[in-house]
């Protein structure tokens, strides 16, 4: 079966002609704006309406105001948030028919679209606000646009499930950009540079994190690592709508200070019955386990999957329908996930029919040379650079 992640690594390629070509620039630059940085944020927030700088700030999460702020309100001056959304369809249409050739009009783009619309309809939109406005969008009726619309809703849909567990890790928006450059190799010029972060922010976001636990001057450390895959796995079990199925081996530690649980305890020695990490780094509403009670099913409140205890698992009963039950690392509750309703596999396998995604990634990184802004990608960054 294919994997969240490798999915969103299909249709990522596809999805980001949005604001990395020729055309979509060109798009924008027809209506006035300023540089390529106001044509993204016109484009990537049009679906939002004529939304004000501190909201439009809040869900892209990780850049500073004041990056947005030299865009925003200033963008809905220039052109209405229904302008833009015809310009970067604009662009995006004439980016792909460049890339694609005869392809756009192919079989097997009709058939990706198809099930790429699908799986689109079935992507969280509940509390996932980009996610939400762009599934809200009407359908364009050619495939290869379809199929964009669709890539695009499901990359929302999934960034917004990621600041969630961004959210849930505790990690601020300049924490989780130090995190992801340390991970990703990236300098901290560029990432800076990228997301208009002064130095002395910087600085203090690092200083944050080391005092945490999770970034050294060798990079990050074991708990680091072991908090960036949380986030990432969290990030893939939201967009397949089913619960945390994975956690660290040690918990990270979350603060620098510690909050005691229920039990008025602020130094624990085991984990919370209903989170994989100490009382004293969760919420407050976390109970001791309580080994004399009966063990009962509940709600995980960390993570929102349904554990299960091992002795009613035995014979299946309450695991009907489900796969092979998996144990908490830490808890040690059995762990039934819901079987994933979109056909991830058949999709991700009609997208890489339809279209070369590898040719398509090299296509738009070379005519993205440089990030809207000037500053330049380094090797490697990919795709990712604005994630």
């Amino acid at each position: 079966m294919t994997t969240p992640r490798a999915l969103w690594m299909c249709f990522e390629p596809y999805h980001d002609v949005t604001y990395f070509t020729p055309e979509s620039r060109a798009a924008t630059d027809a209506l006035g704006c300023k540089g390529g940085w106001m044509g993204y944020f016109g484009m990537r927030a049009a679906p939002l309406g004529a939304a004000p700088e501190w909201l439009v700030t809040s869900v892209f999460y990780n850049f500073h105001t004041s990056r947005v702020a030299r865009a925003i309100p200033e963008v809905w001056d220039i052109a209405s948030p229904a302008q833009f959304l015809d310009a970067r369809l604009a662009g995006v249409d004439g980016a792909l028919r460049r890339m694609l050739g005869a392809d756009v009009a192919g079989d097997d783009l009709a058939e990706a679209a198809s099930l790429a619309v699908e799986a689109a309809g079935a992507a969280a939109t509940a509390g996932r606000p980009l996610g939400a406005a762009n599934a809200a969008l009407p359908l364009p009726a050619e495939p290869h646009l379809a199929l964009w619309q669709a890539a695009t809703t499901l990359r929302e849909s999934r960034g917004d499930g990621h600041v969630a567990a961004l959210v849930t890790a505790g990690l601020d928006p300049c924490e989780a950009l130090v995190l992801f450059a340390t991970d990703n190799g990236l300098t901290d010029e560029y990432m800076k540079a990228a997301r208009n972060w002064p130095d002395e922010d910087w600085a203090a976001a690092k200083t944050r994190l080391v005092e945490r636990g999770l970034l050294s001057d060798a990079g990050l450390t074991e708990d680091g690592a072991a908090l960036r895959e949380t986030v990432e796995a969290l990030t893939d079990d939201a967009a397949a709508g089913r619960g945390s199925t994975s956690a660290p081996t040690r918990p990270p530690a979350w603060s620098a200070s510690s909050r005691p649980c229920r039990s008025g305890s602020s130094a624990p020695t085991r984990p919370c019955a209903r989170t994989p990490w100490p009382c004293t780094r969760s919420r407050s509403w976390n109970a001791w386990r309580d080994d004399s009670q009966p063990v009962v099913t509940r709600p995980h409140m960390w993570t929102g999957s349904t554990h299960v205890s091992a002795h009613a698992c035995v014979d299946g009963s309450r695991c009907s329908g489900a796969s092979m039950p998996r144990r908490c690392r830490l808890c040690q509750d059995v762990i039934v996930t819901r079987p994933d309703p979109r056909n991830t596999a058949a999709l991700s396998a009609a997208l890489s029919r339809a279209v070369d995604l590898s040719a398509l990634k090299a296509r738009a990184d070379a005519a993205r040379t440089a990030p809207p802004g000037g500053a330049s990608a380094p090797a490697g960054a990919g795709s990712t650079w604005w994630t």
